[in-house]
């Protein structure tokens, strides 16, 4: 399946049989399940086998020829040992603030009430949080063998928007989940994908060697996998909606859909953006942020009616397994209208003083973990700053020559964010123009303005800097989806993964060396190439030491450079001296260090390729 506008027509086909045939299409999600586990267990039967094949065919035999097998025993063993932890997914309890004995007996009370009337199962605990969401855990004891421990997480922010009946609907619509069995079964479909997905990230960082047969499975099998689980996963949220409004009402299920999506975009389009600019002028990260969170999502805001425009008016997202407001809306047969607002919200009528001092601990835990990264911007911005006064001292005095009027766009753009620097980007290309950064910063301008310009100008800055490429893809996929364009799209993920089966070959080129590689002299400057021996010199274990540049077959605008060294006496531990050598020694880029017993002839090749020594002890030191 290699076209979104099939992917997308598979996900409806789906939701057709699921709706018509609930039982059948569940039993073809289990199969489909099974198959990758199948799958996945029969390569490790294959993968033991071979290695005890190799192994027995060594003890019975002494020809040379076999003995030769004998590096290859453990690559099978590898690849099982990476199947067997990538099947191990472990499941832990959620993070937040348990509620222990006494503490909140009001929401205690509410939530068992809530959880009789659904029949859901008993809950190990009661989790607050700091994150504007709710959520069901399933956390599995022993993969399941022996049952489960289940959570109901409330996320504190969230009872701060909501009022108490419309709490009450989210917590009946997250026992839904619990009452119609979707937290067992959706957490083993969940362990399936996760462990897929850590297989086949463990195959990259190993190497192509080992990852072909999986890679071509997955290829097959993933887009089918992930449009059943996906199907399922949705139609798990219109049952737990209905679930909630048999217990509560649907009007109040309605309610707080509306107002939750209305206090997520007051969060996303405002309140985050306004934290940010704090940093720019605020040494501090803010004392009271969820104090802050509280105030924006509380109540009403004269923006509301524009929000919920754009709301009902949101598509479905092939990537959110959640159906839109509009949808669930209508499976409720609820009209979508403003909520008022609360007289007391859930978190003053169910936590009451407990919410204030939940509140000061997640404030003093962000304010902590914030604090450093805060620090390094702020810092950052008020040498922006000065930088830009001086700039505009300069315009003042004669026009800015190219990088100067790009390096000035951009400081505008991220220093003064009520300035439009879109202009600027285009007068510094007036200038120059091929410069990456101006292309790329103005594409991302034209497309937060949906302007078609903005493809042009992240195709540009691709062309003229290689490492815009995974950014500006990135962008431009998200465009396509956003407008429906399924052939664009199909065409930009078609790059994006040729990019990165380039950029996995190019990493793997760069962790070895061998016969057929291409090597040439260093081609670093006089002052580098002396630093380079100084800092060889350090090492102290070191006679000689050779440096060479190797081309990496489609990534050559990144040098990388091989160091072969001779050692001066006896060497322990020389794997351990070879990383102690490259933490010292910087160079334009990256490095991949050997000894001369690397091969006769690979040693002959880096003394060929490099001329003569960068480093001789006794020239130095």
């Amino acid at each position: 399946m290699h076209s979104a506008a099939a992917y997308r027509s598979l996900i409806e086909r789906l939701e057709r049989e699921a709706a018509a045939r609930p039982r059948w299409y569940k039993f073809k999600l289990t199969l489909l399940a099974m198959l990758g586990y199948a799958f996945l267990i029969a390569a490790i039967v294959v993968a033991l086998a071979l290695s005890l094949g190799i192994g027995l065919l060594l003890l019975l035999t002494k020809s040379v020829w076999a003995l030769k097998l004998i590096k290859f025993v453990w690559i099978p063993l590898v690849l099982a040992w990476m199947i067997l932890k990538a099947l191990w997914v472990r499941l832990t309890g959620p993070e937040g603030h348990l509620l222990g004995p006494g503490e909140a007996p009001e929401l205690v009370a509410e939530v068992e009430r809530l959880r009789q009337a659904t029949g859901a199962p008993r809950l190990s605990g009661i989790v607050i949080d700091a994150r504007f969401n709710a959520a069901a855990a399933s956390v599995p004891r022993m993969l399941g063998l022996a049952g489960s421990r289940h959570f109901l997480i409330l996320g504190l922010p969230l009872m701060r928007a909501l009022g108490p009946d419309q709490l009450a609907a989210v917590i009946a619509h997250e026992f839904g989940h619990f009452n119609a069995g979707h937290g067992r079964y959706a957490g083993w479909i969940y362990r399936v994908r996760e462990s897929w997905y850590r297989l086949l990230d463990s195959m990259q960082q190993e190497g192509a060697r080992m990852g072909g047969i999986f890679t071509r499975f997955f290829s097959w099998y993933a887009p089918y996998f992930n449009a059943y689980s996906f199907v399922f996963a949705r139609g798990n949220e219109y049952e737990a909606d209905a679930v909630s409004a048999r217990l509560v009402g649907a009007d109040s299920m309605g309610q707080a859909l509306v107002r939750t999506d209305l206090a997520a975009r007051r969060l996303s389009s405002r309140f985050w953006p306004d934290v940010q600019r704090l940093n720019l002028v605020q040494a501090e990260p803010p004392a009271s942020l969820f104090g802050s969170m509280a105030s924006a999502v509380r109540g009403s805001d004269e923006g509301d009616a524009d929000a919920l425009k754009l709301a009902l008016e949101a598509s479905s997202n092939l990537d959110d397994t959640h159906p839109t407001l509009t949808q669930r809306l209508r499976a409720l047969g609820v009209s979508a209208r403003l909520p008022e607002s609360p007289e007391r919200t859930a978190a003053e009528a169910l936590l009451g003083p407990l919410a204030d001092t939940l509140q000061a601990q997640f404030d003093a835990s962000w304010h902590e973990s914030a604090k450093p990264g805060w620090a390094v911007r702020y810092q950052q911005h008020a040498e922006g700053r000065e930088r830009l006064q001086q700039l505009r001292t300069l315009r003042g005095e004669r026009a800015l020559d190219a990088a100067e009027a790009v390096q000035y766009a951009v400081l505008v753009d991220d220093l003064e964010p009520n300035e439009d620097a879109a202009p600027l980007f285009e007068a510094a290309l007036e200038l120059d123009a091929n410069d990456a950064l101006a292309h790329y910063r103005l594409g991302v301008l034209l497309l937060e303005k949906d302007d078609r310009a903005a493809a042009e100008h992240l195709e540009a800055a691709m062309r003229a800097d290689a490492d815009a490429t995974p950014h500006a893809l990135h962008l431009l996929a998200s465009l396509h989806e956003r407008r429906g364009d399924d052939a664009a799209l199909d065409a930009i993920r078609a790059r994006q993964e040729a990019y990165f089966r380039s950029q996995q070959q190019a990493v793997a080129a760069r962790q070895e060396l061998g016969k057929k590689d291409t090597l040439e002299a260093h081609g670093l400057d006089a002052a580098t190439a002396d630093a380079t021996r100084n800092q060889i010199a350090a090492h102290g274990k070191i006679g000689k030491a050779w440096v060479v540049r190797k081309r990496v077959p489609g990534d050559e605008h990144y040098p990388h450079f091989i160091l072969m060294v001779e050692w001066r006496g006896i060497v322990a531990a020389e794997e351990k001296q070879l990383q102690r050598l490259l933490d010292a020694i910087e160079l334009p880029g990256t490095i991949f260090a050997v000894t001369t017993s690397v091969g006769s002839g690979i040693a002959k090749r880096v003394k060929r390729a490099a001329g003569a020594p960068m480093f001789k002890k006794g020239w130095f030191g």
